[in-house]
């Protein structure tokens, strides 16, 4: 007796646009299209097959993911910023470090020519990059740890708290 392997039940996948049914075509095996409305999308990744059924995710939360996702890498772009301005102000200042040694060398050998005097100029010019880029991270430093939500305008009312004792004569009702 020979068993007849069944054939693999074809996936299918929700159309985003108008939440009809979409199943993978032979010829394009990435590719899906939607015989209702014609929408071309792809195959959503292994992890997250679509059941056909509309998802209950509500507009209030899909807006709040998209603000943290979008508050998130704004941080992360801040941080990623000030990094570059932290590492232009360290060139800057190993700049200044290796101007002042070649200064110091060329005026012992040579005396004050014109070299060692642009030497100083560009060591000036360097004092400042380090001070602009050094100002510049610690300013985005700021504003990435800075709070999002603003400070707020009104004290808080307490008023309808209670001090627990409540708590503590249900415990006592208990025995």
């Amino acid at each position: 007796m020979t068993d007849v392997p069944a054939e693999p039940a074809t996936p299918t996948y929700a159309c985003p646009q108008c939440g009809g049914t979409m199943s993978l075509s032979p010829d394009r095996p990435n590719l899906l299209i939607c015989p209702t409305c014609q929408c071309e999308s792809f195959v959503p990744d292994a992890e997250e097959p679509a059941t056909g059924e509309p998802t209950e995710v509500s507009r209030d939360d899909a807006v709040d993911v998209t603000r943290i996702r979008r508050l998130a890498t704004e941080r992360r772009s801040l941080n990623r910023t000030a990094s570059y301005f932290i590492v232009a102000a360290g060139v800057c200042v190993v700049g200044i470090g290796q101007l002042t040694w070649m200064t110091i060398q060329h005026v012992r050998v040579i005396g004050w020519t014109p070299r060692p005097i642009g030497y100083l100029l560009f060591i000036v010019l360097a004092l400042w990059g380090a001070w602009h880029f050094g100002s510049r991270a610690a300013a985005l430093h700021r504003e990435a740890k800075a709070s999002v939500l603003p400070e707020p305008t009104t004290t808080p009312d307490f008023s309808t708290l209670d001090d627990g004792s409540k708590h503590w004569k249900n415990l006592e009702d208990v025995r």
